[in-house]
């Protein structure tokens, strides 16, 4: 990861982006980002359910439909990949 991330909320979108554009894997759940903090070798967050929350609340994660067993499942929406594409700043 970029060490110009510093916020959880970006480390996590940015794994999130990760697994969709090079993985081709659609949906994931806490568990899939938490694998992606430890192969990165950055601290997993103590709560990683409230990282996926506020990044839904940014709308840049939406709840998907499907599950993975019991977990719920997110994708990144067009606004979270805007804000990938674009440095990880909005728009002006």
């Amino acid at each position: 990861l970029s060490h110009s991330l510093k916020s959880e909320l970006d480390k996590a979108l940015a794994m999130a982006y990760y697994l969709e554009k090079f993985k081709e894997q659609e949906n994931f759940d806490s568990k899939d980002l938490q694998t992606l903090f430890r192969r990165s070798k950055e601290k997993v967050p103590k709560n990683i359910s409230d990282v996926i929350a506020k990044n839904v609340g940014k709308r840049f994660f939406e709840e998907s439909d499907e599950k993975k067993g019991k977990s719920k499942t997110y994708y990144v929406t067009n606004t979270g990949t805007r804000f990938v594409e674009n440095g990880f700043r909005k728009r002006k």
